[in-house]
């Protein structure tokens, strides 16, 4: 098989029909996917920065104004989406984000970010859906 361990298949009619269930369900999150999983705008970029090494994961999002991080890879390879906000950078991790352009971002000093009280949660029971895909 073309890739062998380094490739992972999937079967492309589940994942779009997973997808498109989802978008008839959240207004908006076809934009989403078409921002994230499209060609225009931004990309995926991996890249090693020495100068992290021992800063947790959670500090990031306030050390690139112009990326988004999302996750780490591994100096041994393995792929880390979403780590534990208090993992620390390591010698050999590459940090993966979302960036316009390879050169339109770099880290920056952290900066301070006043944290207030979460907005009262509005529960409410599930109503009963209904959704035609044709």
């Amino acid at each position: 098989l073309v890739g062998g361990k380094i490739v992972e298949s999937l079967v492309s009619h589940d994942v779009l029909g997973r997808l498109m269930i989802m978008a008839v369900r959240q207004p908006g999150l076809a934009k989403v996917y078409e921002a994230v999983l499209g060609f225009e705008g931004h990309e995926f970029y991996m890249k090693e920065w020495p100068e992290l090494v021992g800063v947790c994961f959670g500090d990031l999002q306030f050390r690139f104004p112009d990326a988004i991080p999302l996750g780490v890879c591994r100096s041994d390879g393995m792929l880390m989406l979403n780590p534990d906000p208090g993992r620390e950078l390591e010698e050999g991790d590459k940090l993966i984000v979302v960036a316009e352009d390879d050169d339109t971002y770099w880290p920056q000093e952290g900066i301070e970010v006043e944290v207030g009280l979460p907005p009262p949660m509005n529960v409410r029971g599930a109503k009963k859906e209904k959704a035609l895909v044709c």
